[in-house]
């Protein structure tokens, strides 16, 4: 068992409000947190921070030519800092560019094991590009954004897949290869000029042919026929991506989750159709994300070796036909089916476990009132605000606790939604009670900060 800091009203350590960090870790019992900024690092502040070890840059699909040189020698310019802190203070992950060289945006697309995978854009480069720092190895990669002649579909975050290997004598299935770390692609849905639903693949296998212009494999795709209508009506927009025993996930908090098998996706054959599945959110759960942020009050993941579904309920109006059939929509009336946004004690706070096996389905495992959560002892000893959590994040290491924020919000002069002061909190969902409570720094109050795990800082950690 985990054992959780003690409750505290602390502020995190280095809450300096300029600050200029890249990337953030809220970093809590071991699960450590990323979210990502478009700045870089100024200059004179060298004192808090220290460099993160890097030997080896390699650039691919850059372009014909120099086009690869002069992207390696891009990455090669670039410094990755971070300042270190102990759990639950906040450590911080800059990057600092070559002198002559300006970061127009960034931002940190997945987490995975050894991997760190960034956007990030440059002035005077025409492409947007795909960082990828290998933690093991100690090695930035960098590689364009999918070609001219197709565009991103669902997400711009790419989908990391571990290769298979054969297995070894005396195993009985196939396992991940944990040996090789640079045994892994990334994984992105796209659409290409006949507005065909294709998957690109990076780096290619090496029996699929490609020029140096072309790095991104391709391969055809067959969605299931029940994601047809909302497909081209509501469009499916994955929030998260992820895999879990060998299946690759891709997570709309309003619709559902599209899945398929990593198997087919490393299959080397091009012309092999990759099949997909969907599964449905818990019932009463689909949403049109235009009425309000699915990442403000809603989450869903992997925790251990199950996937999980929280939902902050009563924010929102929520539609219940979205994949009903056109008789179904004829036998019920749709204005009955939405629920308008109830008083702010009376919502909801609810976790669900999908039900592994043939048919998918989900388990309710806890579900508790904000006005129960206001009225818990812990809540009301830190002194936290009455005001409502938002933001769920679940913890992957540690099943049934959930990270909620919890801020002084007001509206500003123009009437844009600020915080004053924003507190995180552990819950565990099952025993309904508080187990850690921080006051994150100035520097931290984005409405919807977005946060992934990494074990990064523990690495890092490691190696002082």
């Amino acid at each position: 068992m985990v054992a959780y800091p003690p409750l505290s009203s602390a502020a995190f350590a280095g809450t300096d409000r300029s600050s200029p960090w890249r990337w953030r870790w809220l970093c809590r019992s071991g699960s450590c947190w990323i979210d990502a900024s478009t700045r870089s690092k100024r200059e004179g502040e060298e004192s808090e921070w220290e460099e993160v070890e890097c030997t080896a840059w390699r650039a691919s699909g850059c372009g014909d030519g120099d086009g690869d040189a002069a992207a390696e020698a891009l990455a090669r310019g670039l410094t990755l800092l971070v300042r270190l802190a102990d759990p639950p203070a906040v450590s911080a992950l800059a990057i600092r560019p070559a002198d002559g060289v300006f970061l127009n945006a960034a931002s940190v697309d997945v987490a995975d094991g050894n991997l760190v995978i960034l956007s990030a854009a440059f002035y005077g480069f025409p492409r947007r590009y795909y960082l990828i720092y290998d933690v093991a190895e100690a090695s930035l990669a960098i590689t364009p954004h999918l070609p001219r002649f197709c565009k991103p579909s669902f997400t711009l975050k790419p989908l990391p897949v571990r290769r298979r290997r054969r297995p070894r004598v005396g195993e009985a299935v196939v396992v991940d290869d944990g040996d090789d770390h640079r045994n892994y692609v990334l994984v992105l849905m796209a659409i290409n000029f006949n507005k065909d639903d294709i998957i690109c693949l990076w780096p290619p296998d090496p029996s699929w042919s490609s020029s140096s212009s072309l790095p991104w494999q391709r391969k055809e795709t067959r969605f299931p026929v029940e994601m047809n209508r909302p497909w081209e009506q509501y469009g499916f927009s994955a929030d998260s991506v992820f895999t879990l025993n060998g299946i690759a996930y891709w997570v709309d908090l309003a619709l559902g989750v599209l899945y398929c098998k990593t198997s087919d996706l490393l299959l080397s054959d091009r012309d092999v159709v990759v099949e997909f599945s969907f599964i449905d959110l818990p019932p009463g759960y689909r949403a049109d994300r235009n009425l309000f942020r699915p990442k403000m009050f809603r989450t869903l993941g992997c925790v251990g070796g199950s996937i999980k579904f929280v939902s902050v309920d009563g924010y929102h109006k929520r539609e219940e036909t979205y994949f009903n059939t056109e008789d179904e929509e004829e036998e019920e009336d749709g204005d009955d089916c939405i629920i308008e946004p109830v008083a702010a004690a009376e919502r909801k706070i609810t976790m669900w476990s999908l039900i592994p096996g043939g048919n998918l389905g989900w388990k309710k495992d806890a579900e508790f009132s904000v006005g129960d959560l206001w009225m818990w002892e812990e809540f009301q000893s830190i002194g936290l605000p009455r005001q409502q959590p938002i933001n769920p994040i679940l913890d992957p290491q540690e099943d049934g606790m959930l990270l909620l924020l919890i801020g002084d919000y007001y509206n500003d002069e123009n009437d844009v939604l600020r915080c004053r002061d924003q507190h995180m909190i552990t819950v565990d969902m099952k025993n309904q009670s508080i187990v850690c409570s921080t006051l994150l720094p100035c520097w931290l109050h984005l409405m919807v900060p977005d946060l992934v795990s990494s074990d990064l800082p523990q690495y890092l950690k490691s190696l002082r």
